[in-house]
Formats: structure tokens, sequence, C-alpha cells
């Protein structure tokens, strides 16, 4: 039994959800923490590896559906939202988790990167929500649950300007997206992971990972199941009267220190 499933069970039973960038990753483990409390799922990535992931949680015993997208085309949401209601008429939940983390100096940050880091991380998740609201709204509330970044109001990474930005987007979104939708009956809130363990950090190295916990207060990164975890916190009727938040899940590594000095020790 995983530590999730103990805590909370079978809390998303009867309801299902849409997760993207599921293949693998943060995407993948929220997934995995949704399909154990219960819910139908809806995995959306654009490898073609999502149907592996599909039947990997079929021969567990989840009931899911795979579908290879393209998040960043401008019919993607719709298009997704769709096919979600077909095969699960009670969808009730988002997961926006697709994304990526490119590094360009300024200079080497062309236009076309630039809108690609957007079009990812910032406008396909907006293009998903404006596409859910009418279901969401026909069925009387839903929850949204978007992947920011501890860059996107707390700290920055040289060479990350439109991944920053993009991140900072994600959490006006969030906030503007709350207000508006609240009235609806549903839930947007955000999820700001600090250094994670995923198959994009492991091709820098053990040695690179482990440097990298050094500078954390557990001494190590985030597993990305400790991530997925808040996520379905944020999707459980535990969270129900929570809007409009973004939770930082970093280990306490973006925590201002106040020196020893300065307190007289």
């Amino acid at each position: 039994m995983t530590e999730s499933h103990r805590v909370f069970g079978r809390c998303l039973a009867g309801e299902a959800a849409i997760v993207t960038g599921a293949a693998q990753g943060i995407g993948r483990a929220v997934a995995d923490a949704l399909a154990s409390a219960g819910a139908d799922l809806m995995l959306v990535d654009r490898s073609a590896t999502i149907h592996e992931c599909a039947e990997d949680f079929r021969s567990r015993g989840a009931n899911v559906q795979a579908l290879v997208l393209d998040v960043t085309e401008p019919e993607a949401g719709a298009s997704m939202v769709a096919q979600a209601v077909d095969a699960f008429p009670h969808l009730s939940l988002l997961a926006t988790c697709a994304g990526s983390y490119p590094s360009a100096s300024v200079e080497a940050t062309d236009d076309d990167l630039w809108h690609r880091v957007l079009a990812l991380n910032l406008t396909a998740g907006f293009r998903a929500v404006r596409a859910v609201v009418p279901h969401f709204r026909a069925r009387g509330g839903g929850r949204v649950v978007m992947t920011s970044s501890i860059t996107g109001n707390r700290v920055a990474f040289q060479e990350m300007a439109a991944y920053g930005a993009s991140k900072g987007g994600v959490n006006g979104l969030i906030r503007s997206l709350a207000l508006e939708l609240a009235p609806l009956g549903i839930a947007v809130n955000g999820v700001e992971p600090g250094m994670v363990r995923t198959e994009g950090l492991l091709t820098f190295g053990e040695a690179f990972l482990k440097t990298l916990g050094t500078e954390n207060p557990f001494g190590r990164i985030a597993l990305p199941d400790e991530i997925a975890d808040v996520f379905l916190f944020l999707c459980s009727p535990a969270a129900r009267f929570i809007t409009g938040q973004t939770i930082v899940v970093d280990g306490g590594q973006t925590l201002p220190e106040v020196p020893y000095a300065i307190i007289g020790r």
C-alpha cells in the first residue's frame, strides 16, 4: 500500500480526470496517484508511449483511456475534453502536467523557442481549462490543478527566461481563473515543485542529483510521487474550499534563512 493510498483511500471513486503530460515524470506520478484513489483517467501525451502507460494502469485495475495529442495545437484542448467527456461523462478533474524547461541565454532565446515554451507551459493549460468549463458548469463544478514551479514567483534560474516567464504566467492564470470560476463551483489551484527526480534530471547523472540534494534542508530532491500526492490532495474532497492557491513542494529549499550573526548566535 502506498503512502497516498493509506491516507486518501478511494476518495476519488466515481470521478474522472484528464491528466496531460502523463507518459513520464510528474504527470505519470499524478495519474498513478489519481488512479490509486479510484478515479477513471484520460491519459494525454504527445508520445505514443502513453499507450504502454495505459496498459500498465489497466493491469492494476484502473479504468483508463489514452490519447496521443500535442497539447500545443490550437484545437487540442477542445479535442481532448470532447474525447474525455465521451469516454467519461462524469469528468470532474483536470490536471495539467505537460511542460518543458529548456535552458538558453537571453541572446540565444529566439522567438521560436520563446513561443514554444509558453505554448506548452502556459497556453496549453489555458486552452484546456477554457474547453472544460462548459462541461464543469453543466455538472455543477469541478477541480483544476496546474503545474507551476518555484520559479513562478520565488526564485530565478539563469538562462531560463522563457521558462520563468511561463511559470509566472501560470500563477497569474490560476488566481484569475479561481476568482472567475468559483461561482460555478470550479476550484483552480496549482503545485510549485522544486527540484524533482524526473527523467529529465536523471540524464545529468546521480552525482549531479546528489549535489542538488545537498542544497535542500532534507538533503535530497523530491520524488515524483511526493509532488503527485499534493495534486491528489487538491483533487480530493479535502480541498473542496481551497482555490486560487499554489502549494510549494520543495522540501524547504526556497525558505529564506536568517544568518545566525543577525540573531546573535
